[in-house]
This record gives C-alpha cells, sequence and structure tokens, in this order.
C-alpha cells in the first residue's frame, strides 16, 4: 500500500504551501471559529434548560469546557498557519523546495 503514490494519482502534490493555499486556509479557519462559537451557544442554551444536579447537566459543562478551551487556542492556530504560508513562501523564493522549480 503506497499513500504517497494514491495521493499523486489523486492530484495531490507534496510540497510547500503557497500563498495560493492561504484564501483556503483562512476559510477553513473562519469556518472552525464560527462552528464553535455556534456548538458552544448550543451547549449553553441545552444546559440552561437542565436541572444542576442532574448528569446531563455535568456533561453539558464538560462540552461547554471543551469548547472553550479549544475557542483559547484559536489565536494559536491561526497563527500557526500564517506561519506555515510564510515559511513554505520563504522556501520558495530561495530555492530550498527545488520541486517547486521545475
Amino acid at each position: 500500500m503506497n499513500v504517497q503514490a494514491d495521493m499523486e494519482k489523486l492530484g495531490y502534490k507534496q510540497g510547500a504551501i503557497s500563498l495560493g493555499d492561504a484564501g483556503a486556509m483562512a476559510l477553513t479557519f473562519v469556518l472552525f471559529v464560527i462552528i464553535v462559537a455556534i456548538g458552544g451557544d448550543i451547549l449553553s442554551g441545552v444546559q440552561s434548560s437542565q436541572n444542576t444536579a442532574s448528569v446531563s447537566y455535568n456533561i453539558t459543562s464538560t462540552g461547554l469546557d471543551g469548547l472553550t478551551n479549544l475557542g483559547n487556542y484559536s489565536d494559536t492556530i491561526g497563527t500557526i498557519m500564517g506561519a506555515a504560508v510564510i515559511v513554505g513562501i520563504v522556501l520558495i523564493a530561495f530555492g530550498a523546495y527545488s520541486g517547486m522549480n521545475k
């Protein structure tokens, strides 16, 4: 089973991240943040209708804590995505990735 060959057949190419990938990455990141925010709002609404002494209240509380932690890392994830694009551009500019210059 050769995964790399299978991915090349599907049109995927191994290489540095280019500036053209930045738009798709930004859109994906914005969708991620929106989904986390809406998920937190939904869980908050569900929790407000539950009895505070129930197991379901504790479960939704744990879910809210998890979504809060995930949301707190969104700035770090965005920084890493931006750095990946910048490193990709620098590698291509200095010719470190020879496969892109063929």
